[in-house]
């Protein structure tokens, strides 16, 4: 059964109707319908005027008039001059152009009034439990002039605070995030009847999580703490290494360091590892036996060179973290207060009305609050802590799905997977060290990882080895190596065989240095199309729970597998990040600097032990480990890029794991426009227009002018009345892109005045292109299932 969860989006889509005008937009269809009639029916009749005009006697200059007038889709007059076989069709030509002047004196009353009631209903559906609940965490300052207004409907809020709501409302209707506030998360059951999907309407349960930030200044403060700060676990790092006549090791920086081999450093080495686990006041004795402020001062400078690391023994990923603190620290005057954190954390509480001064969150901060200075540490105002401490998530009952419906688009779906493994964006890194590592160490050599990874540092930009490699538009443009010619050659042709109906036949002729990418986590709509469930593929990265036991951590159960063939192993890491909070997804760990993992033992894997096997036959390494004789597939379970993991991670991940297939900012069909691509039943790629801002009409003085001006623009287009629309970045780093919010897609209805305001808004901030994108699916609410595909 298919490992997966389902986020639901806080508001039904149909509630956006509400901000729509309906009239306004019909009466500024029928200008523009108009007008190209009348425009189509002017030529003919100057074509025949001019045959008349030409001929005619007498009356020349009003026939000349006439023929001017119906060009510039005037009113024309004296048409009782014209030959009887013209009258009646200049007739017809005025009742059109009245009829248009008609709409056109009707359309700015009936703007204007749909215009007020649109922004009425927008203050109705930001009083939404969901909206009410997200915007207290993502925005405190526009949350409290929502308060206001809610509390006061006739103090009508200021144009600016009314886009920012227009904004967030749209988003929770429209879109499901994987990190929002306003996005409820469900278990999926699966089920062998019933209807495709289910969402349940009992009501949501608000869980509240603290940001590790806060973990980490607690565990900043540990040192100032004498029983815990002797307590501190001692081990040498996990990358340690000798090398010939020198000690190896990775630096706080992330960047391999070495020592000349002495005796003192050997049996340095020897009792560290001897000690390994032991307490801070344990191996500081040792260190110097005679001098216990010398063996202080010669580990504290051990940890900041990065040879030694001095960690608070509690997993990185523990369910209650500052439950587990309390358990290790003991004494009183800090485990009291961090036990009473954890207990204000464990309060989950309804959604309710989602008012900020009642909801569980709020509560949870006053209990957080009053224990910081207990450990040291400054109060916060309750607002900021909100935002900046604490983190909130809304789960609700498992959503129910029939399993026979879902079949026909989940085969589809495994093909799909195939087919990403084309478009890799890590594939021309893993092809690129398979030939370095053959060229440092030989054909069919196992060196161990780390020697590899001092070799990769050295990596020129570049090389597709160099972090900076896909940060061009077209990578492998003007790649000298013949497979990555070979791989652009092939990615062009797989996109090619999506139009031709021949993707399946193109699966089954991949070379064989073009590997299976294991199990995939697909983020897909679903939607029902002439009869049959379709679904719409937003991203894909690699699987084994990632994605998944992010909210596991939160919904409770246990989503292991195991993986036959190879060792799936996380990165116990939280990186710094909660988004890399979950729970455990695979029987193993990686033995990684810094982090605390939480698997047995005997089921971690040192990363000193691992080797890189070349394949000479292939043309591929993996990573291999000696004592186990399997190889070790590296996992990272985290919902943080990849590019923002230390590098040696980034590495682990990037050319021995599996990482993002395709995702908005980086497309495996990377394209300007075009129509919607489809492999089976699944869309890959929605209809898409890109447009220049010179091409989007502006707004002048007129309202009703611009709302026909638009309507007429999406007519020439071909754009859809609902769409998502993005800033196109020309070149955007791919470490700063999850920080850069312009790259995020902004759900508009050119049938609304205020989203078409929000609309001009982002015309007049762009200096470049904007990515439009159909609205696929456009059903009655907005649901997006994470499901994990290619599972063992």
């Amino acid at each position: 059964m298919n490992r997966a969860v389902a986020r639901v989006g806080g508001l039904p889509l149909s509630a956006l109707d509400a901000l729509a005008c309906p009239d306004a937009t019909a009466l500024a269809a029928c200008v523009v319908s108009l007008t190209d009639e009348l425009s189509r029916r002017a030529a003919v009749l100057s074509d025949l005027l001019y045959e008349v005009i030409g001929a005619a006697e007498e009356h020349k200059p009003v026939l000349v008039a006439i023929r001017r007038d119906l060009h510039g889709l005037r009113r024309p007059k004296r048409i009782e001059v014209l030959p009887a076989a013209l009258l009646d069709r200049v007739h017809e030509w005025i009742s059109l152009w009245e009829q248009r002047a008609r709409a056109r004196a009707a359309l700015p009353e009936v703007l204007a009034g749909e215009a007020r009631t649109a922004w009425a209903s927008l203050r109705e559906l930001a009083a939404a439990p969901a909206v009410r609940h997200g915007l207290a965490h993502a925005s405190p300052d526009l949350s409290a002039e929502l308060e206001k207004w809610l509390a006061d409907p006739g103090r009508r809020p200021r144009a600016g605070t009314l886009a920012s709501l227009l904004r967030y409302v749209t988003r929770v209707a429209a879109k499901t995030s994987p990190f929002s506030t306003f996005t409820s998360v469900h278990r999926v059951h699966w089920e062998m009847e019933g209807t495709g999907w289910e969402i349940p309407d009992s009501p949501p349960t608000v869980v509240v999580e603290a940001d590790v930030g806060l973990r980490l200044l607690v565990e900043f403060m540990v040192p100032r703490w004498p029983g815990p700060a002797a307590a501190r676990t001692v081990r040498l790092s996990p990358t340690a290494y000798m090398s010939g006549r020198k000690l190896l090791f990775l630096g706080p920086d992330g960047r391999t360091r070495a020592l000349e081999r002495t005796a003192a450093l050997d049996a340095l080495v020897e009792l560290l590892r001897a000690e390994h686990g032991a307490r801070w006041d344990v191996v500081a004795g040792k260190l110097a036996a005679e001098d216990r402020e010398q063996g202080e001062e010669t580990l504290a400078r051990l940890v900041r060179g990065g040879l030694v690391e001095a960690v608070v023994p509690v997993p990185g990923q523990a369910a209650r973290p500052f439950a587990a603190l309390a358990d290790w620290a003991r004494a009183a005057e800090v485990a009291h207060p961090l036990n009473r954190i954890q207990q204000a954390l464990d309060l989950t509480g309804p959604l309710g009305t989602g008012d900020p001064a009642t909801s569980a969150c709020t509560e949870a901060a006053r209990r957080v609050t009053a224990e910081l200075p207990a450990l040291s540490l400054p109060a916060m105002p309750l607002p900021e802590l909100r935002r900046r401490v604490l983190r909130e998530s809304t789960v609700g009952a498992p959503v129910t799905c029939a399993l026979p419906e879902w079949r026909p688009a989940l085969a589809d779906l495994e093909r799909v997977r195939r087919w990403l493994a084309v478009h890799d964006p890590m594939l021309p890194l893993r092809l690129s060290l398979a030939d370095h590592v053959r060229d440092w160490f030989g054909p069919d050599s196992s060196p161990p990882l780390l020697e590899v990874y001092l070799r990769v540092e050295a990596a020129q930009p570049g090389s597709p080895l160099h972090p900076d490699f896909l940060e061009r538009p077209d990578p492998l443009a003007d790649v000298a190596d013949p497979r990555l010619r070979g791989l652009r050659d092939l990615r062009v042709r797989t996109i090619e065989a999506l139009h031709g109906g021949r993707a399946e036949e193109m699966l089954g002729e991949l070379p064989g240095w073009i590997g299976d990418p294991g199990p995939v986590t697909c983020y897909v709509q679903p939607f029902h199309e002439e009869g049959e469930l379709r679904l719409v593929l937003n991203t894909a990265h690699g699987g084994h729970g990632r994605g998944i036991t992010r909210w596991s951590r939160l919904l409770g159960g246990s989503p292991v597998r195991v993986s036959p063939g190879y060792l799936a192993a996380e990165l116990p890491g939280v990186f710094g990040h909660s988004l890399n909070l979950r729970a455990p997804g695979t029987e193993w760990e990686l033995d990684y600097p810094g982090a605390v993992g939480q698997a047995p033992p005997d089921r971690r894997i040192p990363l000193t032990e691992l080797q890189v096997r070349h394949d000479q036959a292939r043309g591929l390494v993996t990573l291999w480990w000696p004592r186990a004789g399997r190889r070790v597939v590296p996992v990272h379970a985290g919902m943080m890029s990849e590019t923002l993991l230390p590098p040696l991670a980034r590495l682990l991940v990037e050319a021995f794991g599996t990482t993002y297939l395709t995702h908005p900012t980086l497309p495996a069909i990377p394209r300007a426009s075009g129509p919607r691509i489809d492999l089976g039943r699944v869309t890959l790629a929605r209809a898409q227009w890109t447009v220049g801002q010179d091409a989007v009409p502006r707004r002048e003085d007129d309202d009703a002018d611009h709302f026909v001006a638009v309507q007429r623009w999406l007519r020439r287009t071909g754009i859809p009345r609902r769409c998502f629309v993005r800033v196109r970045e020309r070149q955007v780093s791919r470490d700063r892109i999850a920080f850069d919010k312009r790259h995020k897609p902004v759900f508009i209805d050119f049938g609304s005045w205020p989203s078409v305001l929000e609309f001009d808004r982002m015309v007049e901030r762009t200096t470049g292109e904007l990515e439009v994108a159909e609205a696929l699916p456009d059903g009655d609410r907005a649901v997006e299932f994470a499901i994990e595909v290619g599972e063992p």
